[in-house]
């Protein structure tokens, strides 16, 4: 075919062949001209270099053989470390959306770790307590943080005190939640019981004490402390004859923890303001 009946790409095509089979050619004519000697020492050298290269090559692989054998431990470790800590812990991104959790927290809600990735930390629907803890820390600038929340898991409010502290600049936060379900519901049942005590107390016809082996008071009621117009609180750890009203009653309580009696009761006369009164003590 004459070249004047190719199309364009044909010539191309034959030109760029054209100029591999010139490259080849050059390159033959240098080998062709070169002495045994100067063909030797390109071999020396590509060996060398190639050897160089090969050398740096293993280097590189050992290396990174440690790296991920040092990974492993490290995660390893972090691993221990998490199934050790007594509560939940989840590894959040600014952009509120879990990044990991361990698996207690995975266990509580019946799910595979694998399922919080990339889901946002309200996704749950059990606390928009914890949801504002941690969008407000994000907001803040502050580095760490901690509150109590209430969360529901299951049919139960479950109570958490939660410890956060941000990384990687802020961009995330790593997230303990520790269960203190059991301390509240105890603190709750103590407020109760003193409650309940009050109004018994408020009920007593008559001043009561709690008095330590040392002859000082813990507490007393209210009716003992407006006899001699003085708060409840000014008792507390005061010596129970500081009020100076009664000899009779403070030899009654010593004498009392002196013996190895249980429980006992007198008669004693106390002066409250200008009058002497006199009262049925028991103890």
């Amino acid at each position: 075919m004459k070249d004047q009946d190719k199309t364009k790409e044909q010539l191309i095509e034959e030109l760029v062949a054209l100029r591999q089979r010139l490259d080849e050619l050059e390159t033959q004519t240098l080998t062709d001209n070169l002495t045994e000697e100067q063909l030797n020492f390109i071999v020396e050298e590509r060996t060398a270099a190639l050897k160089e290269s090969n050398d740096s090559l293993v280097v590189e692989v050992v290396e990174r053989q440690h790296a991920e054998k040092a990974l492993r431990s490290a995660k390893d470790q972090l691993q221990t470390v998490l199934e050790a800590v007594p509560g939940m812990v989840s590894w959040i991104s600014s952009d509120l959306r879990y990044i990991e959790v361990n698996q207690e927290l995975a266990n509580i809600f019946n799910l595979p770790r694998e399922q919080f990735a990339g889901k946002n930390i309200g996704f749950l629907g059990t606390s928009s307590e914890f949801y504002e803890l941690v969008r407000d820390f994000f907001a803040s600038p502050e580095k760490e943080t901690s509150r109590e929340i209430t969360s529901i898991i299951g049919e139960e409010t479950r109570y958490y005190l939660i410890v956060a502290q941000k990384y990687d600049e802020g961009r995330a936060a790593f997230i303990i939640g520790i269960d203190i379900s059991d301390r509240v519901l105890a603190e709750t049942q103590l407020r109760r019981a003193k409650d309940q005590l009050q109004t018994v107390l408020e009920a007593v016809p008559g001043t009561v004490s709690w008095i330590n082996s040392d002859l000082r008071y813990i507490e007393v009621n209210q009716q003992l402390a407006d006899i001699f117009h003085l708060p409840r609180e000014e008792f507390a750890d005061k010596d129970i004859g500081f009020l100076g009203t009664s000899s009779e009653f403070y030899e009654f309580v010593r004498d009392f923890f002196a013996s190895p009696e249980k429980e006992t009761n007198r008669e004693i006369s106390s002066k409250v303001g200008e009058v002497v009164r006199n009262y049925l003590m028991g103890i």
